[in-house]
């Protein structure tokens, strides 16, 4: 009687029982925390995945959301578009916050703002929550290339254990940048409705924006 052996069909069975274990899973679920995608000239350190977990909670759950509590930790950076749209506003003096220059995706040079002070955070929030408050079609998502090619030219530091994440709603896009799971930077890679002078000069190109809170104008 010919003998066969078991040995290669306990190995493949062994390999599909490990590929079910919750370990596996959730590797496989770590889309939603981490971008998919890095160019290859992005400096980028994956943060730790507890970081990158409650970061995210907190951005969809609380930091958006109505109500009174808003996360005003110091400092809070915003990149020139952010920045050029809230003084447009006038919520915000011109002369408040500390310059920060920078480059736009379109090589040209521009400048945003860092906030320490909490009631000039909070404002900044404000804007944020009236702009992107959890609606149907609001996604909070990771980065795709595009979107890291445009926030790395934006800055001037190796992106290192920082989680990243984008809060897409409509033709909006505002990337949060995180210290463990507290936001540090926002900067707007909304998707302009037409190409303009004014983008190419590294400002915010014109679209609809929400009136302040409180205000009947």
């Amino acid at each position: 009687m010919k003998r066969i052996s078991l040995l290669p069909l306990l190995f493949c069975l062994a390999i599909a029982t490990a590929a079910e274990t919750p370990e596996t899973k959730q590797a496989e679920g770590q889309e939603d925390l981490f971008p998919a995608a890095i160019p290859e000239d992005v400096r980028y350190t994956k943060p730790d995945l507890a970081d990158a977990k409650s970061a995210r909670e907190k951005l969809a759950k609380e930091y958006l959301q109505e109500g009174e509590g808003l996360p005003a930790k110091s400092p809070l950076i915003i990149c020139h578009r952010t920045w050029a749209r809230i003084e447009k506003l006038g919520l915000i003096k011109p002369e408040t916050g500390i310059k920060m220059e920078g480059i736009s995706p379109q090589g040209v040079k521009v400048e945003g703002r860092s906030y320490r002070d909490a009631a000039e955070i909070n404002i900044v929030w404000k804007f944020l929550r009236e702009l992107l408050r959890s609606k149907a079609d609001t996604k909070v998502r990771t980065p795709n290339r595009k979107e890291m090619s445009d926030y790395w030219a934006q800055i001037g530091w190796d992106i290192k254990d920082a989680p990243l994440f984008v809060v897409e709603h409509g033709q909006e896009r505002f990337l949060f940048a995180f210290t463990k799971d507290e936001p540090f930077q926002v900067c707007d890679l909304s998707v302009p409705k037409k190409a303009s002078k004014a983008e190419d000069a590294g400002k915010d190109a014109t679209s609809p924006e929400p009136k302040p809170e409180g205000s009947t104008k």
